[in-house]
């Protein structure tokens, strides 16, 4: 799907406040979206498959996110090779209030120590389903963002 095809579909985008997707659609459609919604604060993200960098880019370019959503699959090549992505991206997510992370492998939090430091002012929910990052990263992350 080309924008360009759709008059005055940017502009209906620039305003997009929640996306809710698989990872199926079009390298080109995800890397479309990267160049025009900025504003996101709702992104909910099912990887099955390989993550793509127009989707990596549409992540990135997100300067409203308050909750993100991201759920791996054992198949899912977003964990090795090539096709790896450090978690470290979400430290550019300072409105991040909900956090929901869920792997079927271990091995996608090999890089959890790079967010253990990080705060979130504004983090009201951590999410972590299926497996977790290695005990002392996960302490020292809910130290550094846990309201008392």
């Amino acid at each position: 799907m080309a924008f360009s095809f759709y008059p005055g579909v940017k502009d209906c985008l620039k305003n997009l406040a929640e996306l809710r997707r698989g990872s199926v659609i079009s390298i080109k459609t995800f890397y479309q979206l990267s160049r025009t919604c900025y504003n996101i604060q709702s992104f909910t993200i099912e990887f099955k498959k390989i993550i793509s960098n127009g989707m990596a880019d549409l992540i990135s370019v997100q300067r409203n996110l308050k909750h993100f959503d991201m759920m791996l699959y054992h198949d899912c090549s977003i964990c090795g090779g090539m096709h790896y992505i450090p978690l470290s991206f979400i430290v550019n997510f300072s409105n991040l209030q909900e956090l929901k992370l869920s792997f079927n492998l271990e091995e996608c939090f090999v890089d959890f120590e790079e967010l253990q430091d990080v705060i979130f002012p504004k983090l009201q929910v951590l999410k972590i389903r299926d497996e977790f990052p290695d005990d002392g990263s996960l302490e020292r992350f809910i130290e550094n963002n846990g309201k008392v």
